[in-house]
């Protein structure tokens, strides 16, 4: 496996540790925060129609996604806030992924789509999606510049398999040129993939997450990088050093 000396520095540049961040503990750049921590109302009451933490943006959610942030019913559900990027950002997409173990054909996915018409078919489907991961529940990940599973790539478990995995998504949408938007790909500080550049202009609408099987999501986040921390950041993206194992 191939781990990233830097990734450290990375988050570093960020100003956050993945995962670590508390809704009182949201600085300037935090667009929005989940906890899943229900203050009010049961634990099982449907996340659809709540607001996020922080950013107070409602959540369109299958109705099996429960508050908390399980889900208790196999098939493909998902759960997104809307966004749209603006051009000259960096921004980053980071949950805490934890499906349950059964079969190598399910999965966890965090990431963009263009549109949530159907949220029993999201980012492998109907919705497109757009610089996404799936983690699959025997640990491998795959990573997909979109739209859809176009542009893919796999890569090997970073943790025991039944982990919780905190997934990290960096886009940067600092060139003019849309098609040469870029996305990076971690996961527990380790990088996957990437910077990859689109290729295509891609057209997002929403970020979220959906899962197959029951499991559940922790500590959704999506923040913007603030200058010149963001400068520093495609710096050190680029300059990891990545350890081949001896």
């Amino acid at each position: 496996m191939k781990k990233v000396i830097a990734v450290v520095a990375i988050m570093a540049v960020f100003g956050f540790a993945i995962g670590a961040l508390a809704p009182e503990s949201a600085k300037a750049g935090t667009l929005v925060y989940e906890s899943f921590d229900t203050l009010e109302g049961a634990p099982t009451d449907p996340l659809n129609g709540t607001t996020t933490d922080v950013g107070g943006l409602t959540w369109a959610a299958h109705t099996d996604w429960d508050a908390d942030g399980t889900l208790d019913m196999n098939g493909h559900k998902g759960a997104f806030v809307p966004f749209v990027p603006a051009e000259g950002t960096i921004y980053t997409l980071s949950a805490t992924l934890d499906p349950e173990n059964t079969t190598t054909s399910n999965w966890y996915a965090l990431g963009f789509v263009n549109n949530i018409a159907d949220l029993t078919k999201t980012f492998d489907s109907t919705g497109q999606g757009i610089g996404w991961i799936l983690n699959r529940d025997n640990g491998r990940f795959q990573n997909f510049l979109g739209p859809v599973t176009a542009g893919g790539g796999g890569q090997d478990p970073v943790a025991p398999v039944g982990d919780p995995i905190d997934v990290n998504i960096v886009l940067d949408t600092t060139d003019a040129n849309h098609a040469n938007w870029t996305v990076t790909w971690l996961a527990n500080d380790i990088l996957l993939r990437g910077p990859e550049a689109f290729g295509y202009s891609p057209n997002i609408n929403y970020a979220g997450f959906a899962g197959t099987i029951p499991g559940s999501v922790d500590d959704f986040k999506l923040s913007v990088v603030p200058e010149p921390a963001g400068l520093g950041l495609i710096g050190l993206t680029l300059l990891a050093v990545r350890k081949r194992r001896s």
